[in-house]
């Protein structure tokens, strides 16, 4: 939560939390306060805070018209610079491992981390919930096949509570693993594979 305090103080917002329903995780109101569903995980409440304050930085949804698709994205790119400062985050995903950028940047979830750092260190990014792909994604222009690479794949079958971490090296392809279960009901794996040449 200090995270989130900290934030809200050096932009000078007054902060609520309350419930919400389930399709609403926040909103902000254009006097500076943000609202925020208190049923929601620290992280989430701290990627939902910094969403909403870019909403406000950037002055959307001022009377003159609603939120747009565009906004949203944008909204989205600012909220990952906010949670992740770029001048400390780039450098750190050029040298550090999924499981290095979790423990030097707690406030974020491991999956805004993983996209965060596909984008400032392109590879390709793969989430599996509960053994399904939710996730495959890479930075634009960056093409990727959409099934995995055997390399994905021979790191993707190491990995569970026992062993939540693993890395492997291969033709010009380096792919890293993390098994999570925070015990939500969800086991999460996420594979980030990229050139082994930077």
């Amino acid at each position: 939560m200090k995270f989130l305090l900290d934030m809200a103080r050096r932009h000078d917002i007054e902060l609520h939390f309350k419930r919400l329903t389930d399709s609403v995780r926040g909103y902000s109101l254009p006097e500076r306060t943000i609202v925020i569903d208190l049923d929601l995980s620290e992280e989430r409440m701290n990627w939902t805070f910094c969403h909403e304050l870019a909403h406000l930085l950037q002055g959307h949804g001022k009377p003159d018209g609603p939120v747009t698709a565009q906004h949203e994205r944008e909204a989205h790119d600012q909220a990952q610079d906010l949670l992740l400062p770029p001048e400390t985050f780039h450098p750190d995903a050029h040298q550090l491992f999924l499981t290095e950028l979790k423990e030097r940047y707690p406030q974020a979830s491991w999956e805004v981390i993983a996209l965060t750092r596909v984008r400032h260190r392109p590879g390709v990014l793969t989430i599996f919930d509960n053994n399904k792909r939710t996730v495959r994604t890479a930075p634009q222009p960056l093409l990727y096949p959409s099934k995995l690479h055997p390399l994905e794949q021979a790191v993707r079958q190491t990995l569970n509570a026992n062993n939540p971490t693993a890395h492997q090296n291969g033709d010009d392809l380096q792919v890293e693993g993390v098994f999570i279960d925070e015990g939500r009901g969800v086991e999460r794996i996420i594979l980030i594979a990229d050139s082994d040449h930077e």
